[in-house]
């Protein structure tokens, strides 16, 4: 199996490592609940008010654009934070000590974890886009391909956002994590960068206001990641709604696929610029001035290709009681 694909089931374990003795069964249960809440819940809910609400602003289609514009945006920014929580996560020895041991490269541990995570995402996506999809549907009527393009680019934001904020968070863990000053210093800035991002999230409503009454503006905002994905989506809704804007359906689409493509390519790549593990191993880990004699035995038992690997797998064995129990 290729290495990323490792990593990326192994993250998934330890971001489910509470249940572990029923992971299927939690999955099951999470992915069974998220469906009924999005094809059976939410269109009930909606259909209970969205008409009536409807019918009492008759020019409510006149702002849908802005509407889904400024919700994307919001949604894009707060997903973007979301991977910058795990740079000082407290991290139990024996994390990432068989991945330091194993041949894999800076990009498959990178792309691997970010993988990993991405059930995490798709649980958010099943929570988020009936909404939208509850509140377009009764002023346009949505039909099924609608209803899919929606979910595509609802999906294509939230992950593109979430690598984005991945890479970003790895660039940052990977400058503060050598020096203890720099770690303080990072602690105070991802604070500061934290309340930056909600009070951006907020002026946004501000920023809808502005743009209702200069409609002309937003043209501005092109390089805004979140607006290639709405034109898309206002698009199939109603051509129309995109008419008045620079850049149109076939620039929008190209933008969505090439983008995320390059910076998933580069990130691959590159990881070794900005992504680090031995970082976490030294805010957390002490040195063994003398070998136990055990350990010893199997070192020199042991080939040294495999000495590493074999020795760090005994230990984390021995570490987890339930295993001895």
């Amino acid at each position: 199996m290729t290495l990323w694909k490792i990593i990326a089931k192994n993250e998934l374990k330890l971001r489910t490592n509470k249940f572990r003795n029923h992971r299927v069964l939690f999955f099951i249960i999470l992915y069974s609940f998220l469906i009924l809440w999005a094809f059976v819940l939410v269109p009930i809910l909606f259909d209970l008010f969205m008409p009536t609400f409807v019918e009492s602003i008759p020019q409510i289609n006149l702002a849908v654009a802005l509407i889904i514009e400024y919700v994307m945006m919001a949604v894009f920014l707060s997903v973007f934070i979301y991977p910058l929580n795990s740079i000082y996560r407290k991290t139990e020895i024996g994390f990432k000590e068989i991945i330091l041991a194993s041949p894999a490269t800076a990009g498959d541990i990178f792309i691997g974890e970010f993988i990993g995570r991405l059930p995490i995402f798709l649980g958010g996506i099943l929570v988020f886009t009936p909404i939208i999809i509850g509140l377009l549907n009764p002023i346009f009527n949505l039909n099924v391909i609608q209803s899919i393009i929606i979910y595509g680019c609802i999906s294509g934001l939230i992950i593109f956002a979430a690598l984005l904020g991945s890479i970003v968070a790895a660039w940052l863990e990977h400058k503060i994590a050598k020096s203890e000053r720099a770690r303080d210093l990072g602690k105070i800035l991802l604070f500061l960068l934290s309340i930056a991002m909600v009070a951006i999230i907020y002026t946004l409503q501000f920023l809808f206001d502005f743009l209702i009454n200069n409609p002309q503006l937003r043209n501005w905002l092109i390089f805004y990641p979140s607006l290639w994905f709405s034109n898309v989506i206002l698009y199939f809704i109603d051509p129309n709604l995109l008419s008045r804007y620079i850049l149109d359906i076939w620039s929008s689409v190209t933008l969505i696929f090439v983008i995320p493509l390059v910076i998933l390519l580069i990130a691959y790549k590159k990881a070794d610029s900005f992504f680090t593990i031995e970082g976490g191993i030294e805010k957390i880990s002490t040195t063994i001035k003398r070998e136990n004699k055990f350990y010893f035995l199997i070192r020199k038992s042991t080939g040294h290709k495999w000495e590493g690997l074999i020795i760090t797998q005994i230990k984390e064995f021995l570490r987890r009681r339930e295993s001895i129990m």
